[in-house]
């Protein structure tokens, strides 16, 4: 029995899953760190914390990429982490499909002056929308 658990684990790691994903891509990604990592959040010698970081690419053509992150953390030090949260939005393409979301952080920290171990959880809700008559199909045309 537990032999077979061990080889059912040792499947589990083994197997290959493939996923695709799109990610907000900043040229500045450090001046967002919840952004970056949600373990950064309270890793910070200060009480509070806000960023904001925009961009608008691709602005003269059709179909802009426009990207938002908001975040404010706080530095929680008889918790010995930061509580924080992040907003961000997207709007991509011509068809204007936009994304918003809306999440929690926690982080946790362990160590020294020296060195810190951080762990981080986020937790959050994403919806997504996408304007249907501004899409053009096969069977319009003619």
């Amino acid at each position: 029995m537990k032999r077979s658990g061990v080889l059912l684990l040792l499947c589990i790691f083994l197997v290959r899953y493939k996923s695709n994903a799109q990610d907000h891509m900043y040229s500045q990604f450090f001046n967002s760190p919840l952004y970056l990592n949600p373990a950064l959040n309270g890793q910070f010698p200060a009480d509070l914390r806000m960023n904001l970081i925009y961009r608008n690419q691709w602005a003269s053509l059709p179909g802009t990429l426009s990207y938002l992150t908001a975040s404010i953390d706080y530095n929680v030090p008889r918790f010995g982490g930061g509580l924080g949260l992040m907003v961000t939005r997207s709007s991509e393409g011509s068809a204007y499909l936009t994304k918003n979301n809306f999440s929690g952080l926690y982080s946790y920290s362990v160590g020294s002056d020296e060195y810190v171990l951080s762990f981080g959880l986020q937790g959050g809700v994403t919806n997504r929308k996408i304007d249907w008559s501004k899409l053009i199909f096969g069977d319009q045309l003619d």
